[in-house]
């Protein structure tokens, strides 16, 4: 039996995060985003949030992103994004934890 699964897969290409006119590709191929899962597993959201973003975003996306000087707050916004546009989910459609 033969069965080709290429018609149900998704190859689209890796979500885009735009800060301040800024465009940050984030990675969100499974291998990146297995790795991404146990990172946060294993160390937590603040913890990991440098690791996890070392996944997600190439060299030269993480040094467009050191460049905007981002408060720590504001760089948690950015790694709770960039793992929901990783994980295929609408980051607006999370719940804020308020």
């Amino acid at each position: 039996m033969v069965y080709d699964l290429t018609e149900k897969l998704r190859f689209d290409e890796d979500p885009v995060l735009v800060i301040k006119n800024t465009r940050l590709t984030v990675r969100s191929d499974a291998e990146v985003v297995l790795k991404l899962m146990d990172v946060l597993r294993q160390q937590g959201e603040a913890a990991g949030a440098g690791e996890a973003m070392e996944l997600l975003l190439s060299p030269e996306d993480r040094e467009k992103l050191r460049s905007l000087g981002l408060k720590l707050d504001d760089y948690i916004a950015v790694v709770r994004a960039a793992v929901q546009l990783a994980l295929g989910a609408d980051p607006e459609d999370e719940p804020s934890g308020e």
